[in-house]
């Protein structure tokens, strides 16, 4: 029997593998021993960045992410989700907002309305005042439908808990997002 060389969608398979059974030090090290014509692709780095991601290990997420810069290949819009979510669960605010203002320079055109959510959803966690970009994208008509009243009510809530935490008088902004909601809501029936 002649040997088998593998192929880059080998070495992905044992990538997985690694991961589903939660061995990450051995997907490095899988990803590490892919050299010469096997490369690592998208799907390789972003196999590895989800796990990192799910596992709440944001510093080697972001590091993954970078080295994946540094070879000249995207992120896909799924993986990203899973970073945004991992940034949602440790309340990282300026990790969610650094890494939104990136996706929306690589993907202008694609409706984010998932990431606004999430984005709004880190700031009410973390009980943080929403940054001003998300605050005028929710009264723009270019956001998803499905999307536009989670979106309004995580607003409320991060303005609402930030006002009482520090006592800055935010509740009348709150309170407009919340009858823009009731309105729409309203309007549909």
């Amino acid at each position: 029997f002649d040997a088998v060389t593998p192929n880059v969608e080998t070495w992905n398979s044992l990538l997985r593998s690694c991961v589903r059974a939660g061995h990450l030090d051995a997907a490095e090290d899988t990803l590490n021993r892919m050299t010469g014509d096997c490369k690592p692709n998208g799907r390789t780095w972003s196999t590895l960045l989800q796990a990192y991601a799910n596992k709440g290990k944001l510093n080697e997420a972001e590091n993954t992410l970078e080295r994946m810069d540094a070879q000249g290949l995207s992120l896909d819009l799924q993986s990203w989700g899973e970073l945004f979510i991992a940034y949602r669960k440790k309340s990282e605010c300026s990790r969610a907002k650094k890494a939104f203002e990136r996706i929306r320079l690589e993907y202008p055109n694609s409706q984010l309305g998932f990431f606004y959510k999430e984005v709004a959803m880190t700031y009410s966690n973390a009980r943080q005042r929403p940054p001003k970009f998300l605050l005028d994208h929710e009264n723009k008509e270019t956001l998803e439908t499905r999307h536009a009243d989670d979106i309004a009510y995580f607003l409320a809530d991060a303005l609402y808990q930030y006002g009482k935490d520090t006592g800055e008088s935010s509740l009348d902004q709150a309170l407009g997002l919340l009858r823009r909601i009731d309105t729409r809501l309203r309007s549909e029936r």
